[in-house]
């Protein structure tokens, strides 16, 4: 048996692994539900309005519509990244100081809510700018 199985905190090493796999996975999932429902939405807005876009919003635009068009793929590889997070915090968690643990789960928590923040700016900057347009 190996190392890591055998340990008496590997249970509590699953279990702090699965939770923040869970979380990372939710996280995930309202970054591909906004690329998804939110970026259409704005992409028609922003159509209809034949508004001048910033090169932030062209990007998130492009993006949305790429992750639509290779919805499957973006699943897989999504699904793919948790199972490699899962796996190396779990790693890391049974064998490594608890920094590197601590590190890789704030880094893995972190990186989808910067995608969160950009995708909101993306799309806020311009429709707030045709509300003030609108308002004069």
């Amino acid at each position: 048996m190996s190392g890591i199985t055998s340990s008496p905190d590997a249970p509590r090493v699953f279990r702090a692994t699965v939770l923040m796999v869970a979380v990372h996975s939710l996280l995930w999932s309202v970054v591909l539900l906004g690329l998804f429902l939110e970026v259409p939405r704005a992409e028609k807005v922003f159509r209809d309005f034949n508004i001048k876009l910033p090169v932030m919003t062209q990007l998130v635009l492009f993006l949305g519509r790429w992750v639509e068009n290779h919805a499957p793929e973006v699943g897989s590889f999504v699904f793919f990244l948790l199972v490699v997070d899962g796996l190396s915090y779990y790693r890391l968690r049974s064998s490594a100081p608890q920094f590197l643990s601590k590190l890789w789960a704030f880094s893995m928590f972190l990186l989808p809510i910067v995608a969160i923040v950009g995708i909101a700016i993306g799309i806020l900057k311009p429709l707030i700018a045709l509300q003030e347009g609108l308002s004069k």
